[in-house]
């Protein structure tokens, strides 16, 4: 958690982005999660090799909720790298609401 904290607040900053979340905060947020994706309910792997299939990654990613806030407590989510990719800049609203509509399409 130590390299991933450190790396993504590295490039954040240099972006101007506010960086107040610690090792010890993302930890606390993983424990309060149950080890489980905010978005999707999956299992997140952390400390484990990236999946062959990036879209299908299940790995720790650290997600702002109101992506123009800071990286602080109460603004930051931990979920599957793969849900991050799709969300993008989207408002949390805004995606859950397409996720909606497509899966209510499939079928």
């Amino acid at each position: 958690m130590s390299r991933k904290v450190s790396q993504l607040k590295s490039a954040r900053v240099k972006q101007g982005i506010e960086f107040t979340l610690t090792v010890d905060d993302c930890l606390r947020i993983y424990k309060d999660q149950l080890g489980i994706c905010a978005m999707s309910g999956m299992k997140l792997d952390y400390g484990t090799p990236h999946s062959e299939n990036k879209w299908e990654s299940r790995n720790l990613s650290i997600d702002r909720i109101d992506c123009d806030g800071r990286y602080e407590v109460g603004n930051v989510q931990l979920i599957c790298t793969s849900i991050n990719f799709m969300r993008g800049r989207l408002p949390v609203d805004v995606f859950i609401r397409l996720c909606e509509r497509v899966a209510g399409r499939s079928g």
